[in-house]
């Protein structure tokens, strides 16, 4: 009879004493607490790149709002950021990425209150 990983370990744990027993519980939720952490920051910094590899200021607003607005599972929601923390993530001057919404709201693309906004749909004529 062959004895897989999870017998052994087993075997191992059942013949440590009860604290023992404990301690390696706690070890194995602290280690996958912590691969669950690495994990989701990895996922936000793959995000993060994914606003900062478009080149201008527009492509990293229309990225970084269309991924708030898919995680949100709505064309409305709020962001976490004020303008100058957004322009920081971004990786843009406040100044610009100001300008760049107020061009997007006048031309029907977003419509927005302080980091309140709400993403419109195009409408073409035919």
């Amino acid at each position: 009879m062959t004895e897989t990983m999870d017998d052994s370990l087993m075997t191992v744990t059942n013949s440590l004493p009860s604290a023992g027993r404990m301690f390696l519980i706690a070890c194995g939720r602290m280690i996958k607490n912590l691969l669950a952490e690495l994990a989701a920051k990895n996922l936000r910094l793959n995000e993060k790149i994914t606003h900062l590899e478009q080149r201008s200021t527009r492509a990293k607003l229309l990225s970084y709002l269309s991924s708030q607005a898919q995680r949100s599972g709505s064309a409305e929601f709020d962001i976490p950021f004020t303008r100058l923390q957004m322009a920081d993530y971004l990786s843009v001057e406040r100044s610009g990425l100001s300008q760049e919404l107020g061009k997007m709201q006048s031309e029907g693309l977003i419509e927005f209150k302080r980091n309140h906004f709400i993403l419109k749909t195009r409408q073409t004529t035919v």
